[in-house]
């Protein structure tokens, strides 16, 4: 399973879930820190990676993993609904095509 911050995007089984921040999110979030993808495993121990211009890395050590973890239940905490997401998305959507004609 990948789990990506900044707009929550989970994949498991083929499926895949967008929780986007409303843009009356004025507190704090791990969002502000850069992106990040946590990888979740069965058998093998969790892995972040980071993607940046230059370069990529993967991180694996407890205490970040368990950082990274809480990140996302900030996120998580922070985000809208699916359901919510979807709304918001579709409104964007809707008001830029008014503002085009």
């Amino acid at each position: 399973m990948a789990r990506r911050a900044g707009g929550c995007l989970t994949g498991s089984s083929g499926e895949a879930v967008f929780r986007g921040a409303s843009e009356t999110l004025h507190r704090w979030t791990a969002a502000h820190s850069g992106q990040f993808m946590l990888f979740e495993f069965p058998k093998a121990p969790s892995i972040v990676h980071l993607e940046h211009l230059s370069s990529a890395a993967f991180l694996s050590g407890q205490a970040t993993i368990e950082a990274h973890c809480r990140a996302l239940d900030t996120l998580r905490a922070a985000a809208m609904s699916p359901e919510e997401s979807v709304e918001f998305v579709a409104a964007r959507a809707d008001s830029f095509e008014e503002n085009e004609s």
